[in-house]
């Protein structure tokens, strides 16, 4: 059980840092800083909405 959330909060971490790095380099090409923030909650949304979709279908 420990294993399982631990192993799904670092593949959540590791997905995070590469999309706000990505973020980061899209939104300074373009010079909306707004990206960042509206990204960074996207990739949590959909991350979360994944694994529920996930657990009830599995």
């Amino acid at each position: 059980m420990h294993e399982e959330i631990s192993t799904d909060l670092l593949w959540f971490m590791g997905g995070y840092f590469f999309t706000l790095l990505g973020l980061v380099c899209i939104a300074s090409y373009y010079q909306q800083p707004e990206l960042i923030i509206k990204g960074s909650i996207a990739y949590a949304v959909i991350w979360a909405i994944t694994k529920i979709a996930l657990h009830l279908v599995l």
